[in-house]
């Protein structure tokens, strides 16, 4: 089973747009299945659903508009896929949204951005390794987010 992260963003920006912001961050349109693909991930966008916007607000105090899914290779280039995850969740919260929340497997929080404060969870090891770390391009806090 691949491992998926889902970006719960709030933007203007529809599904179409978002997958443009993508193409400029190294995302190309997978020929076969027509999803954004980069080493290691594939990614789609859609709108968010009114169960999917009422779950996330009442948990996070954020209305999500649209949500983004990264799905990693379980196998083939890991590591990048992830790498390519940190980098487009990051720059799409600053250029597409400001507002959002990336969770691991729909539930565990890794990262919020809410009223321009960006927050990495520290309650797992995922920020523990340095070099993905240092894809956080913004200023953050590191605090302890509840998983749904």
């Amino acid at each position: 089973m691949a491992s998926e992260y889902t970006l719960g963003l709030v933007s203007k920006l529809g599904p179409s747009e978002i997958s443009k912001v993508l193409t400029g961050l190294g995302f190309a349109v997978d020929a076969h299945s027509g999803q954004m693909i980069a080493p290691g991930v594939s990614v789609g966008a859609a709108r968010e659903s009114n169960l999917g916007r009422s779950i996330i607000k009442e948990a996070y105090q954020l209305e999500p508009t649209v949500y983004v899914r990264f799905r990693l290779d379980k196998f083939d280039r890991w590591d990048p896929g992830l790498q390519k995850t940190v980098v487009a969740a990051v720059e799409l919260l600053r250029n597409a949204g400001g507002n959002g929340i990336l969770l691991f497997n729909g539930e565990t929080p890794v990262l919020m951005s809410k009223e321009g404060q960006v927050t990495l969870n520290n309650g797992h090891d995922f920020w523990e390794d340095p070099a993905r770390l240092a894809l956080v391009t913004v200023p953050y806090e590191m605090h302890r987010l509840a998983s749904l």
